[in-house]
């Protein structure tokens, strides 16, 4: 895991994962990312709100469980079992993606110095989706890779800010996975009302400093020996991207799940578009 992932992010106090990555992988991914985040309209999968958030709507439910594009073409397709799928994830999925973080705590990519136990892990996903949205890349019903969006500052006039993580476990890369997650995640985001998003990532990494270029990132500059790991201190390169325009009098953003609950069509198209860009 370690020699395969190539990107090394670091996160701050006040991230809901602690101290955890904000880009974590690419270095494998073999296509070149996107340059533009995925569009507006839409057609599958939509938020499984966790424990302590209201029900999803039958509407919504449908759209999380339904294929990831209806109307496309089964043909010459690999089995659903198999192939690579991306959909929102709910705390159900908490020791999937714990799985798929767990390696990741031997290696400058995070700061943590013990994998969390279950429980503790399952809490994190909680607050992330309570807010923001979290993508999963399964494949044969085992998640593979993660993304996901957090709280950039604490302060009220942030909250238009937000700052993104991601992981893949050695299964999924190579396979366009990581940069689909990255494109869909941000779609989302920019839907709900996040005006900016954030990449916190240890340098030099040239891999993950070429995947925010194709994203459209903009280097903000380097926080020197930010932080020490795996026995070596680590600067921190600050990438930003702004995703929508802004206004005089801006509306906070909508917390993800009402905005899923009241528009699944937008959401499910955007789940159903990193989907369908996996098979082509």
């Amino acid at each position: 895991m370690r020699a395969t992932m190539g990107s090394y992010p670091i996160a701050r106090e006040g991230d809901p994962f602690m101290r955890d990555a904000s880009l974590c992988d690419f270095a494998a991914e073999s296509e070149s990312a996107p340059a533009e985040a995925a569009g507006d309209d839409a057609s599958t999968g939509a938020m499984a709100p966790p424990p302590g958030c209201a029900p999803m709507s039958s509407q919504l439910r449908a759209a999380r469980n339904a294929p990831a594009n209806s109307q496309a073409s089964t043909t010459n397709r690999t089995p659903a079992s198999s192939q690579l799928r991306i959909r929102l994830a709910s705390a159900d999925d908490a020791n999937g993606i714990r799985a798929v973080y767990a390696p990741f705590v031997d290696t400058p990519v995070t700061f943590e110095e013990e994998v969390p136990s279950c429980e503790a892990y399952r809490k994190r996903i909680v607050r992330i989706c309570e807010k923001y949205p979290c993508l999963v890349a399964e494949e044969g019903g085992r998640i593979v890779g993660f993304a996901y969006a957090h709280e950039l500052r604490e302060r009220i006039a942030f909250q238009w800010n937000a700052e993104l993580s991601v992981y893949l476990a050695p299964a999924a890369q190579g396979r366009g996975a990581g940069s689909r997650l990255y494109a869909a995640l941000i779609e989302l985001l920019r839907l709900t009302g996040i005006k900016s998003v954030y990449g916190v990532v240890t340098s030099p990494n040239p891999a993950s400093e070429r995947l925010h270029r194709a994203f459209g990132f903009a280097l903000m500059g380097v926080q020197p020996h930010a932080g020490f790991t795996c026995g070596a201190w680590h600067d921190v390169a600050w990438y930003v991207r702004e995703i929508a325009a802004f206004e005089d009098a801006p509306a906070p953003p909508a917390l993800f799940p009402t905005y899923a609950s009241a528009h699944p069509d937008q959401v499910s198209e955007v789940i159903a578009r990193a989907n369908e860009s996996l098979r082509l």
